[in-house]
């Protein structure tokens, strides 16, 4: 019986597939080899068919790119990769560096620019207080010109009396003994904290923050007496108290009669400090002081004394 030689005249394009059938065919011929045992000699035209397949895969194999050029090239190209990417993210590194370093320079330049101006706003005031000042030492020096004649024909008058005109008697006025309180005085509050840890919070803050944390502490209290008044400086004193300054006095004295409104807002344990002032007078004859009737005398100066605080 004749073997059934395969046949194969037409091989795939791609080369992976030619090497399949290829393959294929070589095993199916000498599988038949094997088995009619070389009784039967191998067809010419199968023959060809090995000998054309073989042919035609070698030149496709011949014909194929270099895959260790190509692999040569994709490490050459990776490498050049990471190398630019190192260095886009050093010069990104360097730009961010230079932003931060810009906007902390811009930082320092608007806190210079608020300081100046809040030293600006305080000396404007301080002259202006500087000004009443000086007019209100006039005033005093013209009354006390105006009442010494008046004093010295009416003679020797009560302690009660002398008290609730708030001028020395003729003769005992010194000019040089009255002493202004200062114009960073006039426009200073005292806070005094003693909350341990509302003092460190506030320490914690810079003189801009503190200055902003105050002034929203005032405008959060919904007075309207005082909702409009602008602090000019606020700075921390060793003691761990506050001194506010404001813009005049009678702001000053605004915040200390409203202090229960905005002071808690500062923090814990904080209080406004109010001054206390006394009477002096000279050349009172105690003869004409009864001490039975001290409480009696206090009530009628009281009135005639509006800045007295208790």
């Amino acid at each position: 019986m004749a073997t059934p030689w395969p046949r194969r005249s037409i091989w795939p394009i791609l080369i992976d597939e030619h090497a399949t059938n290829l393959s294929a065919f070589l095993h199916e011929v000498l599988s038949l080899i094997e088995r009619n045992g070389g009784q039967q000699p191998l067809p010419a035209d199968t023959v060809g068919d090995i000998i054309r397949g073989a042919l035609t895969f070698v030149l496709k194999t011949q014909h194929s790119p270099d895959l260790r050029g190509l692999s040569d090239a994709l490490n050459v190209a990776r490498t050049e990769a990471r190398t630019t990417a190192e260095s886009t993210a050093q010069t990104f590194d360097q730009i961010k560096q230079e932003l931060k370093s810009t906007v902390e320079f811009v930082q320092q330049s608007a806190t210079k620019i608020q300081q100046n101006g809040n030293m600006a706003e305080e000396a404007r005031a301080a002259a202006k207080d500087a000004t009443e000042v000086g007019k209100a030492t006039l005033e005093i020096a013209r009354e006390i010109r105006n009442k010494r004649p008046q004093e010295q024909a009416n003679g020797p008058i009560s302690y009660a009396a002398a008290a609730a005109r708030g001028v020395p008697l003729a003769g005992t006025y010194n000019a040089q003994s009255v002493k202004q309180p200062s114009a960073q005085t006039q426009r200073e509050v005292i806070m005094n904290i003693r909350d341990p840890l509302t003092v460190q919070s506030l320490r914690a803050m810079n003189p801009s923050n503190l200055k902003m944390h105050v002034q929203r502490a005032i405008e959060q209290s919904g007075n309207e007496n005082i909702v409009n008044v602008k602090i000019v400086s606020s700075n921390q004193l060793k003691s761990g108290d506050l001194s506010i300054k404001t813009a005049s006095s009678r702001e000053v004295e605004a915040l200390r009669q409203f202090a229960d409104d905005w002071a808690h807002s500062i923090g814990s344990g904080t209080t406004v400090q109010i001054p206390t002032f006394g009477v002096l007078a000279h050349g009172i004859r105690t003869s004409t002081m009864d001490m039975s009737k001290l409480d009696e005398i206090r009530a009628q100066i009281l009135p005639l004394a509006p800045q007295t605080r208790r």
